[in-house]
C-alpha cells in the first residue's frame, strides 16, 4: 500500500495499441515497489494483413507448449540465439537448424505425403546453389547432398555407419 492506504498492483502484463495494429507482452524486472516491466514480445500486422511475431527479448527462445492430460508439455522451441526450431517432447532445445527429438520408440518420423489422385509423387529436394549465377555456378567435384546414418556405439560414442552422398560429376549445361 501507498501513503495513502492504496494498493499497489503490476497492470502492464499485456498490452494493446491499435494506432500500431500491435499486441505488447511484457515481463517484470526488479520488486516492490521499483518493478518494472519491459516489452518481451510483439505480434503487429502490416497494411497487407501480414502478422510478425517478433521476441524482442536478446537472446531469449520462443517456447510452445500444449496441455496433454493436465501436463504442460513443450513440442516446439524456436531458439533465440541461433534461430534453430527443436521440436519433441521434453527437451527440444535445437542442436541444428530443425532438429527433430523424441524419446518415444516409433518416433520421430518424417512423413511426406501426397493424397492428390494425379500421378505427382512427395518429394525430398536436396539442391545446391551458389545464389550467385553462372559466375559462381557449382563445379564439378562439388557435393550436393548427404544422408548420414549415425549413432551411439557400445561405448557411447557418436558414430557414423554409413553414409549416401552426391556429387557433380559434370556441371556442364
Amino acid at each position: 500500500q501507498d501513503d495513502d492506504g492504496h494498493t499497489k498492483i503490476s497492470v502492464q502484463y499485456l498490452t494493446t495499441s491499435m494506432s500500431e495494429n500491435s499486441l505488447e507482452i511484457g515481463f517484470p524486472t526488479g520488486s516492490h515497489p521499483d518493478k518494472v516491466f519491459n516489452q518481451a514480445m510483439t505480434i503487429s500486422s502490416d497494411a497487407d494483413g501480414d502478422v510478425t511475431i517478433e521476441n524482442l527479448a536478446a537472446d531469449k527462445d520462443v517456447i510452445f507448449k500444449v496441455n496433454d492430460g493436465g501436463a504442460s508439455t513443450e513440442v516446439l522451441r524456436i531458439s533465440g540465439n541461433d534461430g534453430y526450431i527443436g521440436i519433441g517432447g521434453a527437451d527440444t532445445t535445437p542442436d541444428a537448424m530443425l532438429h527433430l527429438k523424441s524419446a518415444v520408440s516409433s518416433q520421430p518420423e518424417v512423413r511426406l505425403q501426397n493424397t492428390t489422385a494425379d500421378a505427382q509423387e512427395a518429394c525430398i529436394r536436396f539442391m545446391k546453389s551458389t545464389g550467385s549465377g553462372t559466375a559462381g555456378a557449382i563445379a564439378d567435384g562439388d557435393d550436393l547432398g548427404l544422408i548420414r546414418f549415425e549413432g551411439d556405439d557400445d561405448a557411447g560414442n557418436n558414430t557414423l555407419y554409413a553414409y549416401i552422398s552426391a556429387e557433380v560429376a559434370d556441371a556442364s549445361n
